[in-house]
């Protein structure tokens, strides 16, 4: 999976999984399917996200709100 990925999280593409351990297996927790390698940073975030598009756009509609366009 991580070579099908070009060594880069699935999310941010970076090739830095900011951990010792590697990339993070991610996956769906309410059927347990594998979705791809997350870096830490991206698996932690969709996780305090609550693993969730409505986490994510509410989290895309407050940046949106605060987002300083000058």
């Amino acid at each position: 999976m991580l070579e099908e990925q070009l060594h880069k999280c699935a999310c941010c593409r970076s090739s830095n999984p900011n951990r010792k351990a590697g990339f993070v297996i991610d996956h769906d927790h309410s059927t347990g399917q594998v979705r791809g390698l997350l870096c830490h940073n991206c698996n932690i975030g969709i996780g305090q996200l609550g693993d969730s598009l409505s986490g994510l756009m509410q989290a895309v509609d407050y940046l949106r709100r605060h987002y300083d366009n000058t």
